[in-house]
């Protein structure tokens, strides 16, 4: 009898079990979803006026990222890296924190939500935070879009992007 059960014990841990192993990854979480190379198909208000045309952003699954904007035929160049909350809200707004170290150290605090679609969309909205701007705080995920210095700025300083 002993023999008997040794021997169900050894077939039940065999090697052909493995065969039943999914070999598809898992989905990256959640909060990856903003990862990948976006441009700006409507630059919101408030950069428009101080005269930028064009925004594109690359944000890297090593939570690093790069920005250019554009205004007057010349480019600038933003670097850092960032940070997204876990979880989104019911909404699927995610909070996401920059910290950029070129061409000069900031944060920025703010929001953003993808759209899944052909291709994929985003609302993005940030704030610098650090050095503060008088009378300028974050939007957040709670309160949604539009909600820079509670609301003060309407919907100007919200930048609409598609996935590259």
């Amino acid at each position: 009898m002993a023999a008997v059960a040794a021997a169900l014990a050894l077939t039940a841990c065999n090697d052909d079990d493995d065969d039943n192993v999914d070999p598809t990854p898992p989905p990256p979480p959640a909060n990856q979803v903003v990862v990948g190379s976006w441009t700006a198909y409507d630059v919101s208000p408030l950069l428009s006026g101080l005269g930028i045309t064009a925004v594109t952003a690359e944000f890297e699954s090593n939570n690093t990222y790069t920005v250019v904007s554009s205004a007057d035929g010349a480019n600038t160049t933003f670097t850092g890296t960032y940070t997204v909350s876990d979880e989104a809200t019911e909404d699927g707004i995610f909070s996401i924190t920059l910290n950029q170290s070129e061409p000069n150290s900031l944060t920025s605090e703010g929001i953003f939500k993808v759209y899944p679609a052909e291709p994929d969309s985003m609302w993005y909205e940030v704030a610098q935070t650090i050095p503060s701007i008088t009378g300028v705080t974050p939007p957040t995920a709670e309160a949604g879009f539009g909600s820079t210095s509670d609301g003060a700025f309407g919907n100007t300083n919200i930048q609409k992007y598609t996935r590259d």
